[in-house]
């Protein structure tokens, strides 16, 4: 059995129906990917019929961790008599797939909700010699549906909207993590009566670059108006090739069998490609006064030498970081490599992440206890610049692309130009610097069998 890499994490208005084959072909030909049967309310079909999404309108704000959704729709009983509907918005499956601030109202008013679980069966995987148990959290599925009633009056015409924060998660399968993807669901709503008549997708990215972004689904549908992407539609029957796929953070990583070698990992960016430069092969310097660790700061699981900012795994459980006291706006770290490279990007982390193995969980900091990174500027060769702004106290690492810099790199300067202060400490840091090389050809990637 084969993973998918890209990792589902938010959808749209959909029936809580049961989830038997015959239902599948009930609703537009939907599948949560070969889940045979359901621990959730059904529908009465009957009743959903009679109930038309005349108008959505969808808006995505894509953040550095995690998507702020925001949907309204209007719902029109197209019956003569009173109906009552059960309605559910699916909770993909995943690694810590929850779900934070769900809301749902209609005609203005907040409507009670429960998280019904969706049953799986483990996957058939006597080919692979992997010993699961049932429930098994297939990626890429359905884990559970926040399931509310309606009421609707004859020919009643209403309001429903939906709120709820998505986080974004990092699937490992193997040798290979995918990080940072999304998929927004449009297909379950083939469910309700008829076609969408009207709808809107709005997809803004205030804290992602835009050449760190790429819809991949459905293909040629978005524009870009007003710093946005935009897709407008009307008469839609929602299909699974309507699903929105948005790859925020990256791409795939891919750790082949000799990881311990010189070739290190790669980054796969749909038909862009990356190597990782290995900590040994860079130099780095700091502007700041404080060159060492930090007095005062320095603890069992945690040293601040400017030499930690470059990953090297390090299997000892301590926290390799960056900082400089104080706020440090106008503090820099730059970069040197062994020999000028067209650079595809990098990963950071805006603030304290663990560098390697295992840790004392009461003793190991947090990312809000030490100040962290909001700006920075990135200057390649003290010539070209980006400014990358990170989401306010998202603590984990994030993609930043150099696709765009036309020079081979020689130097890269990181400079602080915002920060958010720490909870306890009085120190800026940065961690889990991942600098990665372009290559022009798809890597031959070895994996494990």
């Amino acid at each position: 059995m084969n993973l998918p890499h890209s990792l589902k994490i938010a959808a749209p208005l959909a029936a809580a129906l049961l989830l038997l084959p015959e239902a599948f072909a009930n609703g537009g030909g939907y599948d949560v990917g070969g889940t045979k049967s359901g621990a959730i309310l059904p529908f009465d079909m009957e009743n959903i019929a009679a109930v038309a999404m005349e108008t959505e309108n969808l808006e995505i704000d894509l953040g550095t961790t995690g998507a702020d959704i925001r949907v309204d729709y209007r719902l029109r009983n197209t019956s003569d008599k009173p109906v009552k509907v059960r309605f559910g918005f699916p909770v993909e499956s995943g690694s810590g797939s929850k779900l934070s601030g769900y809301r749902v109202t209609a005609r203005g008013v907040a409507l009670p909700y429960r998280e019904a679980m969706q049953a799986h069966e483990p996957p058939d995987d006597s080919r692979e010699g992997i010993m699961v148990t049932a429930p098994y959290p297939i990626p890429g599925t359905i884990a559970s549906w926040m399931v509310s009633e309606l009421d609707f009056a004859p020919q009643e015409t209403l309001s429903l909207g939906i709120r709820c924060r998505a986080p974004y998660f990092t699937h490992s399968w193997r040798k290979s993590i995918s990080s940072g993807k999304m998929i927004y669901r449009l297909s379950p709503a083939a469910v309700w009566a008829g076609p969408i008549l009207q709808g809107k997708v709005t997809v803004r990215a205030p804290f992602v670059e835009e050449d760190d972004l790429r819809i991949e689904a459905p293909v040629n549908r978005f524009k870009r108006e007003n710093g946005a992407w935009v897709w407008e539609f009307s008469n839609l029957e929602p299909a699974l090739a309507d699903d929105i796929e948005i790859d925020v953070n990256g791409g795939t990583e891919e750790h082949p069998v000799d990881e311990a070698g010189t070739r290190g990992t790669y980054i796969i960016q749909g038909c862009k490609y990356g190597q990782s430069i290995l900590a040994p092969a860079v130099s780095i310097t700091s502007s700041s006064t404080q060159k060492g660790n930090i007095p005062g700061l320095e603890a069992r699981d945690i040293t601040f030498n400017v030499r930690n900012l470059p990953q090297d795994y390090k299997d000892d459980g301590k926290w390799y970081v960056w900082g400089t006291p104080g706020s440090g706006v106008g503090e820099s770290v730059t970069v040197t490599l062994d020999r000028p490279s067209r650079l595809a990007g990098f990963f950071i982390c805006p603030g304290v992440q663990k560098g390697g193995g295992t840790f004392d969980p009461n003793t190991a900091p947090s990312f809000g206890e030490y100040g962290s990174v909001e700006e920075m500027d990135v200057v390649v060769n003290g010539t070209w610049k980006r400014r990358v702004r990170f989401e306010p106290g998202a603590g984990s690492r994030r993609w930043v692309s150099l696709h765009a810099c036309p020079e081979e790199a020689r130097t890269i300067r990181f400079i602080i130009r915002k920060s958010r202060p720490g909870s306890v400490h009085n120190v800026t840091c940065l961690s889990d610097l991942r600098l990665y090389r372009q290559l022009s050809k798809e890597p031959k990637i070895q994996q494990e069998r």
